[in-house]
């Protein structure tokens, strides 16, 4: 599935014929693609998965003394299980968890930060109900950045006459960070 369908990238490049609907389908695809190749939002044989909701099992982390965790994907929709050397944890007492950011700060019986050590597994549910917009608006950013480009690629300027016009547009790294930097997901190591 890709985030954005043909039909929209017509119409972001105001395009009403079908003469470029193949290279436009390959535009759809590859950028659905880079989206989740950015973020590390890759998981299943298609593309466009990685924002859909689904079940992370058994994640593993070593922890030596930490009182927070970042889990590897978010936002968190629920938690299953989650155990620290293979004895249950309890949210609420044990831990708490900001299911927007996935992150889990460990607390002690007086509800202060704790530190822990060991070896935590996590289960739980992660993704988004619906795919987010900005997803859906980078790629047809990508899109038309690849579309407008194919005429001018390898060209910095052009002049004609008196008139210099040049090519320079945003990179498509540049598009990627401005719209989806903050849905990259945690490092883990």
């Amino acid at each position: 599935m890709a985030y954005t369908d043909l039909a929209t990238m017509k119409a972001q490049l105001d395009i009403t014929d079908s003469g470029q609907d193949t290279i436009l389908a390959v535009y759809v695809s590859a950028a659905s693609a880079r989206c989740d190749s950015y973020t590390g939002r890759v998981y299943g044989d298609d593309i466009g998965e990685g924002f859909e909701q689904h079940t992370r099992t058994n994640d593993i982390f070593e922890l030596d003394d930490v009182s927070k965790l970042n889990l590897i994907e978010w936002p968190v929709i629920s938690i299953a299980s989650i155990s620290l050397d293979d004895e249950a944890l309890v949210s609420g007492a044990d831990y708490r968890i900001n299911l927007r950011t996935g992150v889990i700060t460990f607390q002690d019986s007086a509800n202060y930060q704790q530190r822990v050590s060991g070896v935590l597994k996590v289960t739980h549910d992660v993704g988004f109900e619906t795919i987010p917009g900005e997803v859906e608006l980078c790629c047809l950013r990508l899109g038309a950045y690849w579309f407008n480009r194919k005429a001018t690629e390898g060209l910095g300027s052009q002049l004609i006459g008196d008139l210099q016009e040049s090519f320079r547009r945003p990179e498509e790294l540049a598009i990627l960070r401005d719209t989806l930097d903050h849905y990259r997901l945690h490092p883990v190591g």
